[in-house]
């Protein structure tokens, strides 16, 4: 008895020093993210209870199960708490072009409940050309004061536009972001819509709703516009699922951005890939044929084509589009900032051109257009006389209808005051350069263009540090790769570089495969054929090296 006693007296003394475990988190399967009345029960439609914060989601797909949109979330809270919205008044926010940083005064009041994730929207207020970028979300949020208060929110991009010092913005916070953090419809005050985060994030764009089944010419297909905006502007994988940690706790990692599904995915207008990404795609050279060739990769990015939903937009303008009289402007399927890598994708503009006739008269307007059928907003003009159009000049208004004396406003005045010509108009590149440090590599594909790669606007930034490997350049209407500007310590290695100029049907078209009119380029180990015009063309380079070319 002594004895069972005291085993007795250990066991206890056991059992206080074993800790109690907690209880698992209740997981909560759903159908679909999408509020689509997907079989299963739609997450964004939930509307029947506040959701127990740290509780798990499992949600089988994005539209449906098995489409790739799959993932877990945590519960984080209820709004306002956590994934409060918020807009501003016109005093109330304010941030510099070039910078991250959101700054509010607190004028009439400072935002509450905020959480790193959260889709940010904005542009300045009248007369200055600030811009939040698409896709921007909240990276960090910074807290000040006593008592404390959200005083800054710094974005996952860069704010952009030509406006000196840090105007006010009017801003828009949304409380979710599409993909990574969604709010439900749960409405019961004084708590409102459950908020969750995405906890197992891979990097795809099926996981922002995109769709991906755009034709290879991009006449048919699901725009994905915004949901590859919104995927480029993620900044993944958030440290704030541990409660433990504030809603203010900045993400630990950038991205990733691996489109590892197959897809073509159909845009209507510029995508830009944020400073220091990687875009990457499983591209190899024998992933699609038996035969071991590979003519277009498994993950593409296409401009749509005119005859569907119009490709307009502008990648480039020097200027406030909006308020500017006049600025040099350019548009593509891509747009790239610092130390951006595309790696293993295909990039394709969508390959229009059209020929007409019209009317210069020394303003921004041109008249008597035979036909402006299918032109759309931040197509690239150019006329058949010399000097009279200005370089970078492209369409700010115009009727995408108007078949026969037709009138369009451009970006930059024409030269002469009366002249009667051929006026071209240019679909959209598919990459243009818009800061220092692009590597194309991975076996990518750069196809249909204006240009297929525009490096070195004419009234843009001096671009540094061009790297573009293994990479096919395919059927510009123009030039394949095309630097006019400063674009300069340009390395194209191991590329094969065809076609340029072959699919414009007129005959005065451009076609060449590489323009260059910089300095310092090496170019080695590849192929430039089937140009219609020059393989190279080097118009007042200097230092270029040429070694191993077939031309």
């Amino acid at each position: 008895m002594k004895t069972q006693t005291i085993l007795s007296g250990l066991a206890a003394v056991i059992l206080l020093l074993i800790p109690v475990s907690a209880a698992p988190p209740t997981v909560i399967s759903f159908g679909c993210i999408a509020n689509n009345g997907c079989t299963g029960g739609s997450l964004e439609a939930y509307n029947s209870s506040a959701m127990t914060a740290g509780n798990i989601i499992s949600v089988a797909g994005f539209y449906a199960g098995g489409d790739g949109g799959s993932g877990n979330f945590v519960v984080l809270g209820q709004q306002p708490a956590v994934c409060n919205v918020y807009t501003s008044t016109a005093s109330n926010t304010s941030g510099s072009p070039g910078t991250t940083t959101i700054i509010f005064t607190g004028s009439p009041s400072y935002p509450t409940g905020l959480t790193v994730g959260e889709l940010v929207s904005g542009l300045g207020v009248p007369g200055f050309d600030v811009r939040v970028q698409p896709g921007s979300e909240i990276a960090g949020i910074t807290m000040s004061g006593s008592p404390q208060h959200i005083s800054a929110i710094s974005l996952t991009l860069p704010l952009t536009g030509t406006a000196t010092g840090t105007p006010n913005i009017n801003l828009t916070i949304t409380g979710s972001n599409g993909g990574t953090l969604i709010t439900d419809s749960y409405s019961a005050s004084p708590v409102f819509a459950n908020c969750y985060q995405k906890t197992n994030y891979h990097g795809d764009p099926h996981e922002w709703g995109a769709y991906g089944d755009a034709t290879p010419d991009g006449t048919i297909g699901h725009d994905d516009t915004i949901a590859l905006q919104n995927w480029l502007g993620a900044y993944g994988n958030a440290v704030n699922v541990n409660s433990t940690l504030p809603s203010g706790t900045p993400p630990a990692n950038f991205g990733p951005w691996n489109a590892t599904i197959p897809a073509n995915y159909l845009v209507t207008s510029p995508l830009f890939c944020p400073p220091n990404a990687t875009i990457r795609g499983d591209e190899n050279l024998t992933n699609n044929n038996s035969n071991g060739q590979n003519f277009n990769p498994r993950v593409n990015f296409i401009a749509s084509s005119a005859t569907l939903t119009p490709f307009s937009g502008y990648t480039f303008p020097s200027a406030n589009p909006v308020t500017s009289s006049s600025f040099y402007g350019s548009q593509a399927v891509f747009g790239t900032y610092a130390y951006c890598r595309l790696s293993g994708i295909g990039v394709s503009g969508n390959g229009f051109v059209a020929k007409t006739t019209g009317n210069t008269n020394a303003t921004t307007t041109i008249n008597n257009l035979g036909s402006t059928f299918n032109v759309h907003i931040g197509n690239a003009v150019v006329g058949s006389v010399l000097n009279d159009i200005p370089p970078g000049t492209v369409v700010v208004a115009v009727n995408s209808s108007c078949l026969s004396a037709c009138t369009i406003t451009v970006s930059q005045p024409t030269n002469l005051s009366s002249s009667t010509e051929t006026i071209y108009f240019y679909g959209p590149d598919a990459v243009d350069v818009l800061d220092n440090r692009l590597t194309v590599d991975g076996f990518s594909l750069l196809a249909n263009g204006r240009y297929d790669l525009f490096c070195g606007f004419q009234k843009g930034p001096n671009i540094d540090g061009i790297s573009v490997k293994d990479t096919s350049f395919q059927d510009a209407l123009l030039d394949d790769f095309y630097a006019p500007g400063a674009c300069s310590n340009v390395r194209l290695i191991g590329n094969i570089v065809a076609g340029a100029g072959t699919n414009d049907p007129y005959t005065d078209g451009g076609g060449i495969g590489i323009y260059f009119a910089s300095d310092e380029m090496n170019l080695s180990g590849g192929v430039i054929e089937e140009s219609k015009a020059a393989g190279v063309y080097l118009a007042k380079a200097f230092s270029v090296s040429m070694t191993g070319m077939d031309i």
